[in-house]
């Protein structure tokens, strides 16, 4: 809650939890300090239960995490290795195609 460099916050953050219920709310227009619990076993199993994250796979996401680094970094893209799947490289690029 407050202004800087020409921003107004005026507070009311919400902690959710893993099914979007509001587990804690900070009060509008003034300060405060909100604490709240996150359950990680209702959070592992909201994930699982969603198609697009369940089913990742994540030497793909971490390749391309690492490859948007460098770009946005101004670096070339990182030395391309064999992945834990036993598929080179260039399968896994033809797979994020």
């Amino acid at each position: 809650m407050g202004n800087e460099e020409g921003l107004t916050f005026w507070g009311g953050s919400r902690l959710l939890g893993a099914d979007g219920a509001v587990l804690a709310e900070a009060p509008l227009y003034e300060e405060a300090l909100v604490v709240g619990v996150l359950e990680t076993d209702d959070l592992r199993m909201q994930r699982y239960n969603l198609p697009l994250v369940g089913d990742e796979r994540l030497e793909l996401v971490r390749r391309e995490v690492d490859r948007i680094i460098a770009d946005r970094a101004g670096l070339p893209p990182p030395a391309e290795l064999g992945t834990d799947d036993g598929l080179p490289a260039r399968e896994l690029d033809a797979e994020l195609s």
